[in-house]
């Protein structure tokens, strides 16, 4: 699904405060609302009337939630009042992305070349430059802390705090991105994520597996094989 916001004339601002409500079936969850959308500068002279001035996709795979942006014009995504229960994935295809409200002294900055991972806590705002487009992967909170449990071994509690920035060229960030694309590639009527219930788990298992293994976070330490406690080995006793 996808909706594109139309300036009202060469002049002046279109889309202001806006969630999306036409990307169906995709975010229709009520937290979702949360996401309110803002234009910080006009459109520019040779913009004409009836361009686009930006555009949204939308689509899932299980217990993701896929979106696409693209801007013309400089614009801020702010999350609002209780946020969303979600991890979300970014990565930048043009332009540069600015997040604050991460913590109280973050300020977190994506380009081409570095990713960005944020929880959708009230606060936050995502502030990109003009000509613009990125892709999010929104991933709940419940899923990534099922995974880290299996990966444990044992119940988690509290949740995962990830690094905001990755870079993509460490071999942690090229594995999650690989497997972004893939996602995108198989996402459409057509192709295998496509009502296809067992294959949209088995891929958000290997994206939050290669996540918690390759994206810092606290719990890497924990799941690094180095730190693991050996196995003791069996002796036999002889009388």
């Amino acid at each position: 699904a996808d909706q594109s916001f139309r300036p009202v004339d060469a002049q002046g601002q279109g889309g202001e405060q806006l969630h999306w409500p036409k990307l169906q079936p995709f975010f229709l969850k009520y937290s979702f609302r949360c996401l309110t959308y803002r234009i910080n500068s006009l459109p520019s002279q040779s913009l004409v009337k009836n361009s686009i001035l930006s555009k949204r996709g939308a689509s899932g795979a299980g217990e993701l939630d896929v979106a696409y942006i693209a801007d013309h014009c400089a614009a801020t995504l702010l999350i609002t009042e209780t946020g969303l229960p979600d991890y979300c994935l970014t990565f930048i295809r043009r332009g540069v992305l600015t997040c604050s409200g991460v913590d109280s002294d973050g300020l977190f900055t994506a380009e081409k070349g570095v990713g960005l991972i944020y929880r959708g806590l009230p606060g936050t705002a995502l502030a990109a430059t003009s000509d613009h487009e990125r892709v999010a992967i929104w991933i709940p909170a419940e899923s990534v802390r099922q995974r880290l449990a299996a990966m444990l071994g044992g119940p988690v509690h509290g949740d995962v705090t990830f690094d905001p920035t990755f870079d993509l060229d460490t071999r942690g960030g090229r594995k999650v991105q690989s497997l972004v694309n893939l996602l995108m590639g198989e996402l459409g009527p057509d192709r295998s994520f496509s009502g296809n219930s067992m294959a949209c788990r088995s891929f958000t298992d290997l994206l939050i597996y290669a996540m918690l293994e390759g994206l810092p976070n606290s719990y890497s330490q924990r799941l690094d094989p180095r730190y693991a406690s050996p196995i003791p080995r069996a002796e036999s006793v002889h009388s």
